[in-house]
């Protein structure tokens, strides 16, 4: 008998113990995090990357990249300019919401990110990630609260790619080796004005066009609105060969900063790398140069390539998609909730819904406002432009008149769509600016 209550005693024991243990061991067990790296190249509009069919071989490494990830063809910014597109970014809100805008009252004076504003950057550190980024400084740096969220970020005024993207990979030589997954963050201004990359790539591209133009910024400064007049065929033909150069050189030197993090174990398990811009820039399309104040689709659309160990190789998605996506879609890739203030979507979710179709939204300050589909771009800014972009892709031809019916559409979506964001409205702080910045 006793023998009996001790067999059946053992065999509830073992069998509690099988089903209990692994539990406890999956407890213990340590999931593994991807890392994340998020690029940003400033001022590279969409369609001067061969990957997005330029005719001109720019980008071979970015190529290589969206060759084993995936490509969105269709990636517009959702503000313009340095500071607030990359705030949208960050927080995944709209300016309409974020409340940061470029420049201030005076030249000396810029806005800083509101204090109550949410960053992916934070989200990740809480979640026990190492956080570090740098920067090209300028519009993008400590003064207006972008190290906010970074264990550690270097933010010096105007760095360029070389000695930036060895910086990055020194910084990340002082974190290693980490059992913490690591969140980095790298930007750059090299393709920004001026346009005066390195030997070969100056002449790399070169037509042999005949200009005594230098772009500089304070001289394409002079002629921003007016450079379709103050400017021949081979000035604009020199310039874009100088900024198409930069590009090629920075390409490159991401081929490099790659080489680096292989070596260093980034891409040894788990990992996710998004490249994207936060905006394009101008050669004459509407008349001026630079990334002045409108809301054409050479400022707006940017490239945006994903290469994850869990994402498709190959993949190119034709959906209309914004910057105020790169957020959400990198926090859902390394399992982190995505907070209720984000107003992006994971770009990979099935169950994604744009709140409003196939379209996005772009503005400018509080006086300009654009809404893009595949078919149709709206502007409004005082005067309204509507453009066919079935017939007329370079958005030459206002047709508003024409189509009122649409016109009234699209004023209806954009007001209903502002309305929407008074309850998430916050206020941006102003900086003074140094004499470097």
């Amino acid at each position: 008998l006793h023998s009996e209550i001790d067999m059946n005693l053992i065999r509830r024991f073992t069998l509690r113990t099988v089903l209990v243990l692994p539990v406890l061991l999956a407890g213990c067990a340590k999931v593994e995090r991807p890392n994340v790296l998020l690029i940003s190249l400033d001022t590279l509009r969409a369609d001067h990357l061969s990957s997005y069919g330029y005719e001109r071989e720019t980008t071979p490494f970015m190529d290589e990249v969206a060759g084993q990830g995936v490509r969105f063809h269709w990636a517009f910014v959702n503000t313009l300019a340095t500071t607030n597109s990359h705030t949208t970014i960050l927080s995944s809100q709209y300016q309409e919401s974020h409340g940061v805008m470029f420049g201030g009252k005076s030249s000396s004076e810029s806005n800083r990110l509101p204090e109550n504003l949410p960053l992916v950057q934070e989200s990740f550190r809480d979640a026990g990630y190492k956080t570090l980024a740098v920067t090209d400084g300028g519009n993008f740096a400590v003064r207006h609260g972008f190290d906010r969220g970074f264990d550690e970020f270097h933010g010096k005024v105007v760095r360029g790619v070389e000695e930036g993207t060895q910086l990055f990979l020194d910084m990340l030589d002082s974190n290693l080796p980490t059992d913490e997954p690591l969140f980095l963050l790298y930007h750059t201004y090299e393709i920004h004005a001026p346009y005066d990359p390195p030997p070969p790539y100056d002449t790399q591209f070169s037509t042999g066009a005949e200009s005594t133009f230098v772009p500089t910024a304070r001289n394409l400064r002079k002629v921003q609105d007016t450079a379709s007049r103050d400017l021949t065929a081979d000035d604009f033909a020199h310039m874009v060969s100088l900024y198409d150069g930069g590009i090629r050189f920075t390409d490159d030197k991401l081929r490099e900063m790659f080489r680096g993090l292989e070596e260093r174990g980034f891409f040894d398990g788990d990992y996710l790398v998004v490249i994207t811009s936060d905006h394009g820039e101008e050669f004459g399309d509407h008349g001026g140069v630079l990334h002045r104040g409108l809301l054409y689709d050479e400022l707006i659309r940017v490239p945006l390539i994903m290469r994850g160990a869990r994402l498709p190789d190959g993949e190119v998605r034709q959906d209309i998609i914004s910057s105020v996506d790169i957020s959400p879609t990198m926090l859902a890739y390394a399992g982190i909730s995505i907070p209720e203030s984000m107003q992006g979507q994971d770009l990979f979710s099935q169950r994604r819904r744009p709140p409003h179709g196939e379209l996005i939204f772009a503005q400018l300050r509080t006086r300009r406002y654009a809404l893009r589909t595949k078919e149709w771009k709206f502007i409004e800014s005082g005067a309204v432009e509507l453009y066919d972009l079935v017939a007329d892709p370079g958005e030459t031809t206002n047709v508003a008149v024409d189509h009122l019916d649409k016109v009234q559409e699209f004023q209806n979506l954009i007001e209903r769509w502002r309305k929407g964001q008074e309850g998430r409205r916050l206020q941006a702080g102003s900086v003074e600016l140094s004499s470097d910045e």
